[in-house]
């Protein structure tokens, strides 16, 4: 018993070190897994060799106990090799190595290890193993086409590599991810997360589509009906505007919106952009059809409906101008309760509110950009908007929310001043826009006006700068003001 430990603790050292380090693999992941169950297996034999000796065994045994150590120790440094110079690098790039290409690489290198071992340490006369593996070959062949055939399919495919894991393919009117490649079959996975197996002899006869390739990006496309009235140019520009913001959407190939069709009641375009989410073109296309509703929206261009004439429109007209009317006192309300309008007559808002929008954006669309050139005021109808300012580093910092009755960007309106921060929607929010031109009417035909705005602008601006721990004389910013709206107005 003695000299069997002395011979064999080594071994065992060894042996409990890989089931350690196995066991640490398995429990952490900051510890590589490696194959070394045939590294395990060679030092197990070593000690089962050494009892095996201890017992008194024939020479001949001893001399196959040795070779079978022999093809173990070979096949385990094949199998290290091959993980650490092919698999390990491919699973860094993100594209892990087809199983079928695994197995018959290390199947190819082990058969060719074990036969040149046999022959050289076992003196194994491979003649007949040869003789007997051909017979046994085409009974084999013979009664398993189907096996075979989606077999060798599949190394055709991974010799000719129309697709990597992970790229989209069609196939039919299935649509999914490659997610492995078998020596049967190949497996998908649909945008609903069920797999599909497609033998690999169905998939090298048949007909598919790689959507991953060449370029990573897919084209999809999106039809919209607009109303005759809208000018093409503009709805090709505003419908820009909303794809060209889709974070989802390269640069490289551009946008296009193409003007495809004159329908009964409306214009059909077509909207045209890539994505690199091949995988989920619909989800962009839903993305740019939500974004596309308030921008048309805001921008007065309608969707129509089919229309048909009816003896009940005088009915349905004067619902509309009743609604009007009600709309029209509600935002009355709000423009008199913004303090630097209250200087205004009810006569002088109403005037503005003639010619004032109101905007509908969406969650998370900005309403204004910081930085960016601006002539309007915005008040918020309903809804709540949130105003984010860039620290040093360029990142968006939240400053404070805006709720129903809270306007920005007075500065602009009154001084053509580019816009402090960004103001950007947190549902879906109800903007008034004032704009310069409506408000100039009001300014030159009172010009004294602009004194009062200024006093009103000044005690704002205090505000604001005492609580970014600023500090300018009133007097000297109520004068700047002055001579800065009577500038932007062009008041003599």
């Amino acid at each position: 018993m003695l000299a069997f430990l002395t011979e064999t603790w080594p071994s065992l050292l060894i042996l409990i070190g890989l089931l350690a380090y196995t066991t640490a693999s398995r429990v952490s992941k900051k510890v590589p897994r490696l194959p070394i169950a045939l590294v395990m297996l060679f030092f197990a034999g070593r000690v089962g060799a050494a009892a095996f000796q201890l017992s008194g065994a024939s020479a001949k045994a001893l001399k196959w106990a040795d070779t079978a150590l022999v093809i173990i120790l070979c096949w385990a440094v094949a199998r290290l090799v091959f993980a650490l110079a092919v698999e390990f690098p491919a699973r860094a790039r993100n594209k892990p190595l087809p199983k079928i290409t695994r197995d018959f690489t290390l199947f190819v290198v082990f058969a060719v290890v074990a036969l040149v071992a046999l022959r050289t340490y076992g003196d194994f006369n491979l003649a007949g193993v040869l003789t007997t593996s051909a017979v046994l070959t085409a009974v084999l062949g013979l009664g398993a086409q189907t096996t075979l055939s989606s077999f060798f399919s599949g190394l055709v495919l991974q010799m000719e590599h129309p697709f990597d894991m992970g790229d989209t393919l069609q196939y039919g009117d299935l649509t999914g991810q490659v997610v492995s490649c078998s020596w049967k079959s190949t497996r998908l996975q649909t945008r609903d997360g069920t797999l599909i197996f497609i033998p690999n002899s169905d998939l090298l006869s048949g007909r598919y589509v790689n959507l991953s390739k060449p370029a990573g990006c897919l084209r999809g496309h999106l039809k919209l009906g607009i109303e005759y009235d809208a000018p093409p140019n503009t709805v090709r520009k505003v419908i820009l505007d909303v794809v060209r913001q889709n974070p989802n959407v390269v640069a490289t190939p551009p946008p296009e919106v193409r003007l495809t069709n004159f329908g009964d009641f409306s214009i059909e375009y077509t909207v045209l952009f890539w994505t690199q989410l091949v995988y989920d073109v619909a989800r962009v296309r839903a993305e740019i059809n939500n974004a596309l509703w308030y921008a048309l929206r805001r921008h007065g261009i309608r969707i129509p409906f089919p229309i048909r004439d009816v003896q009940l429109a005088h009915e349905e007209r004067a619902h509309r101008a009743q609604l009007a009317r009600a709309e029209t006192a509600g935002l009355e309300q709000v423009l008199e309760n913004v303090p630097v309008l209250q200087p205004l007559t009810p006569d002088e808002r109403r005037q503005l509110l003639a010619t004032a929008r109101v905007l509908t954006f969406g969650a998370g669309e900005p309403i204004v950009r910081e930085g960016e050139p601006g002539e309007s005021m915005y008040i918020v109808r309903d809804g709540v908007c949130h105003i984010m300012k860039s620290d040093a580093d360029g990142r968006p910092q939240l400053l404070t929310s805006l709720r129903a009755g809270a306007f920005f960007g007075e500065m602009s309106l009154l001084t053509g001043e580019k816009r402090a921060a960004t103001v950007r929607a947190e549902g879906d929010v109800n903007i008034i826009e004032i704009g310069k031109y409506e408000f100039s009417r009001i300014v030159l035909a009172k010009p004294e006006i602009a004194a009062t705005l200024a006093d009103l602008l000044s005690s704002r601006q205090q505000d604001l700068q005492q609580a970014a721990a600023q500090h300018q004389e009133p007097t000297t910013l109520r004068s700047s003001l002055r001579e800065r709206i009577r500038a932007f107005f062009d008041l003599k």
